[in-house]
């Protein structure tokens, strides 16, 4: 009997704990529907009545970049050119001058690296 009154109040509170959670994500979800359709609706309307030509794609562009500016100062937006860029950027090694400085007492020395000789 106690076995079968644990697993009732189990599965209730199981129930209970289910339908809050959803009933949450669908708030979440719901605001998120409705911000994005005001979102599209003034992006649209810019871009049809706006009194100087508009660039959809750089406007945008700085519409998320600035969107990521209000969470923190770390989250930043690249774009596609963007991304390609810093896959080359990053993909080239830096070979510098050849030299070793080295401080010995007051005189400063410098030295060829030893891979160049």
């Amino acid at each position: 009997m106690k076995f079968s009154y644990i697993k009732k109040t189990g599965v209730v509170v199981l129930t209970v704990l289910i339908f809050i959670s959803t009933t949450a994500y669908r708030n979440d979800y719901f605001e998120i529907a409705k911000q994005i359709e005001i979102f599209t609706t003034l992006f649209k309307e810019i871009n049809m009545n706006y009194v100087d030509e508009t660039n959809p794609a750089k406007l945008m562009q700085e519409g998320l970049r600035h969107m990521l500016e209000g969470l923190d100062p770390y989250t930043t937006y690249l774009s596609e050119q963007d991304v390609e860029s810093a896959r080359m950027n990053r993909g080239a090694a830096y070979v510098g001058i050849g030299a070793t400085v080295k401080a010995v007492s007051y005189t400063h020395l410098t030295l060829p690296t030893s891979d160049l000789v």
